[in-house]
Formats: C-alpha cells, structure tokens, sequence
C-alpha cells in the first residue's frame, strides 16, 4: 500500500463518522483541502531548509 493510500486510510479511520454523512463531492473537496495544506507545508519546510542552508554556507565563507 502506497503512503497516499495509507493517509487517507487514517484518515477515513478518525472521520468515519463524520464521513458517513458526507456525499462523495464533500470528502473529495476535504481530500483536495488536505493535499494543498500538506503541499503548502511542504512548501514551507523547504524554504526552511533553504534558509537555514544560506545561514551555513555564510558562516563557512566567513571563516
């Protein structure tokens, strides 16, 4: 099983309840709100990392 499908097995798991009464267009729109949440944070880490890089790479040029 591929992570994806792991992740939403988890998370149809939590939400069973509340997916019950959810048509199919509902938890295809929270699937696609959690994918561009996960992207955005992604996103950010990387800028994290790039940041934090620049730091390291100033510092050895100093030295």
């Amino acid at each position: 099983m591929s992570d994806v499908e792991n992740y939403v097995k988890r998370i149809m798991e939590r939400f069973e309840d509340y997916f019950k009464n959810c048509s199919s267009i509902e938890i295809l729109g929270l699937l696609i709100a959690l994918h561009k949440l996960q992207s955005k944070l992604f996103d950010l880490f990387l800028v994290r990392i790039g940041v934090e890089a620049q730091k390291i790479q100033k510092r050895n040029m100093e030295q």
